[in-house]
């Protein structure tokens, strides 16, 4: 690998980006994964990153950040498909200014990567004979360039590795052209190398393990790929775009007809050409274990079926809230994240402090389509456990116990876990505040809070913890722009603010209401502007257009029918 001139190396994340919250663990949450990720990313550089290798005095080539620092099994690749999954939307979250950066990490990704005839160099300089491992590579690949675009000066060299990665990949995994793609091919069928569920482990076999199986997921993350690199060459112009339209309404027809249950209103993960069945486990004997990790992705980033992409979120909320688990692959090891705001049986009976686990890139995939919906709740409970225990524990981990327990001899788990960090302030940003691409190079924002401003009941006496004070943001939209958010519902005026920076793009704002007939009108810098109101599967919204020019969004809300009719006394179930 060679460097780019302009790149020097790794930056500390700018002081300004931050956020501010009522929670003091949230908001250490953040700093310790921001620690964590800054030093991966510079003992990286100095070639300290490796804990099994020789230290590198020259460091290693590259914008890459490694999968985990600690002293439980710091891995020897000098990059990992995984590690870039979410390193990819922080660069344009946190270091989106840095000198040569982004034009560093698209030439890894889109021109080293990419073999002459599209094949796709893995990290261990092998070309992948298992889809899976392209698929990783696609989901980060989907999301640098939806968050960055693509530059002008390697525009021509990039479109055309990605039209071959596309087409080499279809030409090995599905050559009968079906729309889905074959677990693997060649003497690799049987190597311990398959990744079925996306998770990177080496021991995830399914029951009826053959490399022609159809493997949805697979599909899923290519469908992403090409939807995200058809946009930016469609603003580009370019002449790629028609083909990569092709092949994402190719992939998806593919998955949203054969590969799509009526009857449980899920997807199917596997079909299996041996005994010719589907299935909803990739482990092809469990039809309930419906593993969650690619497929909320795939809802939240590309389904156009509304009613699709609800039954996913439901499926999810339904085992965060009701079942309270974490959706996960079954056969993963269960995990849980203990909160010290909420033990065991405090919160009306309901056990709210224990809640099984799922790996990094499924918990953020889950957020991801919890947001997109409005299942607030949902995304609530999910990030802010995790916080609970980033905080509790001081380190970001592979796995979190009740306990805090890091090196136990009954479970292996990396301490300093940069995928659990990464993937942690992604959520934050994505799912609890809600900033997302509108656009390809965020063009415009998406600005969609999932802030529990209200009170749950109305005759409780007491009001939210995020009432009553700015809860804010500050974060990059990727190269040159920047965004400081603060949100402030106050309870006594009934009226809801949102003031953002003079960023000059247009927004798309999406706030949360209790009860959405409570509505009266919205202001912007004092004059009325257009404002919808929206129900989601669990909210209301009001739903406001207008360009980030400094000034402020007030919303007045009518006062909630039950407010001054009395309250119920705080009941201590510990003293019942």
């Amino acid at each position: 690998m060679t460097q780019s001139i302009r790149w020097h190396g790794a930056e500390p994340t700018p002081s300004w980006i931050g956020i501010d919250t009522p929670f003091y663990y949230l908001n250490d949450s953040w700093n310790v994964a921001l620690r964590l990720v800054d030093k991966g990313r510079r003992l990286y550089r100095e070639g300290r990153a490796q804990g099994r290798v020789p230290d590198n005095p020259k460091g290693y080539p590259g914008a890459w950040t490694p999968v985990s620092l600690g002293r439980r099994g710091p891995l020897v690749y000098p990059w990992d498909e995984r590690d870039i999954r979410h390193a990819a939307k922080l660069m344009a979250y946190l270091w989106a200014d840095e000198p040569g950066l982004f034009e560093e990490f698209e030439r890894n990704c889109f021109i080293e990567q990419v073999l002459k005839n599209g094949d796709f160099l893995t990290h261990d300089n092998n070309v992948s004979p298992l889809v899976n491992t392209v698929g990783m590579f696609a989901c980060a690949a989907a999301d640098i360039v939806w968050c960055y675009g693509v530059t002008p000066a390697q525009q021509k060299q990039i479109f055309g590795n990605i039209v071959k990665l596309i087409k080499r990949t279809l030409q090995v995994f599905d050559p009968e052209g079906s729309g889905l793609l074959n677990v693997g091919v060649g003497k690799e069928w049987h190597a311990r190398g398959f990744w079925g569920t996306f998770l990177g482990e080496p021991n995830h076999f399914p029951a009826n393990y053959d490399g022609r199986n159809k493997i949805v997921i697979a599909g899923m993350a290519l469908a992403v790929f090409a939807k995200r690199f058809r946009d930016a060459a469609r603003a580009l112009n370019a002449p790629e775009a028609s083909y990569l339209n092709e092949v994402f309404e190719r992939l998806v027809a593919a998955i949203e007809g054969p590969a799509w249950n009526e009857m449980t209103q899920y997807y199917y993960l596997q079909r299996d050409d041996n005994s010719a069945r589907w299935f909803h486990s990739i482990n092809g004997q469990c039809e309930d274990s419906r593993e969650t990790d690619i497929v909320p992705f795939y809802a939240a980033e590309a389904c156009e079926i509304p009613d699709r992409v609800n039954a996913v979120g439901r499926v999810l909320c339904r085992a965060l809230l009701k079942d309270r688990i974490f959706p996960m692959p079954t056969h993963y090891p269960v995990y849980s994240w203990y909160s010290p705001a909420h033990p065991n049986g405090v919160d009306m009976g309901e056990d709210c402090g224990q809640i099984g686990g799922a790996w990094d890139t499924p918990y953020f995939h889950c957020v991801e389509l919890l947001a997109r919906l409005g299942l607030q709740e949902a995304v609530q409970r999910a990030v802010l456990r995790r916080a609970e225990a980033v905080h509790r524990d001081q380190d970001c981990l592979e796995s979190f116990r009740l306990d805090g327990t890091v090196d136990n001899t009954r479970f292996y788990n990396r301490d300093e876990y940069i995928v659990s960090a990464t993937a942690h302030l992604s959520a934050i940003i994505e799912g609890l505040f809600g900033i997302t691409p509108a656009k390809t190079g965020f063009a415009e924002v998406n600005i969609r809070p999932n802030l529990p401003f209200y009170r749950r009941h109305r005759h409780t006496g007491h009001p939210s913890e995020w009432s009553g004070r700015d809860n804010a943001i500050s974060v990059n939209l990727g190269p040159g722009k920047q965004l400081r958010l603060t949100v402030r519902y106050n309870e006594d005026t009934e009226r809801l603010i949102l003031r953002t920076n003079r960023a000059g793009i247009m927004a798309h704002i999406r706030l949360p209401l209790d009860l959405g007939a409570r509505f009266m009108r919205a202001t912007w810098n004092g004059k009325p502007v257009k404002a919808c109101i929206k129900k989601g599967l669990d909210s209301d919204f009001i739903h406001i257009d207008h360009k980030l020019d400094g000034g402020e969004l007030q919303v007045q809300l009518k006062p909630h029918p039950q407010k001054g009719k009395g309250s119920t006394p705080e009941i201590n179930p510990r003293t019942c």
